[in-house]
């Protein structure tokens, strides 16, 4: 399966070596185009045998899958570029969630889908959100599901509902970390902890809770039950907890929302492919 990227920014990035580092790609199967060709110095030197595209019609040219790895804005800048140098059966796939797959089935006559990875797939965990168009046949939906199976989980969803499902999968790791480091800071000062000991600890046990929710034998309910004795100090802090978060996380989600329609509503407005740093 020969496979050309578009864009080599941090998530491409993380998507491309996170495919070689699993064996789900080999070298001679991937072609790489990005804007900046220092950026890919790294990428050659660790995998002599990617191919480094001079152009994004090189990188299009020949390719069973395309992935068009670039900021949402300029996709379809980048489209009007590389649609004439693929072949009616190229699978065309965007990892950007403000680009719609009828905005791309629109300039190209094939089959696309949608692929939302998350940065964990570096780490081997995470979700992958797929969503195909109408023209991808049963056996390039297979492949591409397969693809990623390695990295982590796949999940397959109607379009529509990517965007909530992206706030939990791929934005999920800022928004996380942010938590992480407000509950460390917090303890730091309450405790008098050293920062980075408090983050380790924070880490470590978030780490524990993700693993023993992921094996399907406890909820978040069910595990939060086992750890708050009634009446005990737990259960003051999920009081807390109960109270704020829920009002706090609607207004993440309405903040991500608004974004979502500001970006879509503005790609048309861009001049110049940007492909990533």
């Amino acid at each position: 399966m020969r496979c050309g990227f578009i864009g080599y920014g941090n998530m491409g990035g993380a998507v491309v070596r996170a495919l070689l580092r699993d064996g789900s790609l080999h070298e001679g199967e991937i072609i790489v185009f990005n804007r900046t060709l220092s950026r890919l110095d790294g990428l050659k030197a660790e995998h002599p045998g990617v191919t480094i595209a001079a152009s994004m019609p090189e990188a299009a040219n020949g390719a069973d899958a395309l992935f068009i790895c670039v900021h949402s804005p300029v996709v379809l800048e980048v489209m009007s570029v590389i649609s004439g140098q693929m072949s009616a059966g190229t699978h065309l796939v965007t990892i950007n969630g403000g680009v719609s797959i009828a905005d791309l089935e629109a300039l190209y006559d094939g089959p696309v889908s949608k692929v939302i990875p998350t940065i964990t797939i570096e780490a081997g965990r995470g979700v992958t959100l797929i969503s195909h168009g109408r023209k991808v046949t049963a056996a390039q939906a297979r492949a591409l599901e397969v693809l990623f199976s390695r990295s982590g989980r796949v999940m397959v969803l109607p379009e529509e509902k990517l965007g909530a499902a992206t706030d939990l999968t791929s934005c999920g790791p800022g928004l996380m970390a942010a938590m992480m480091a407000q509950f460390a800071l917090s303890g730091a000062r309450a405790g008098g902890l050293d920062n980075e000991e408090a983050v380790a600890m924070v880490a470590e046990t978030m780490l524990g809770t993700a693993l023993m929710l992921a094996d399907g034998r406890s909820s978040p309910e069910m595990l939060a039950e086992r750890v708050a004795t009634k009446g005990g100090i737990t259960e003051q802090g999920l009081k807390v907890l109960k109270g704020e978060l829920p009002g706090t996380f609607d207004r993440v989600f309405e903040a991500t929302g608004r974004k979502r329609a500001a970006v879509r509503s503005a790609m048309t407005g861009a001049t110049e492919p940007q492909l990533g740093p």
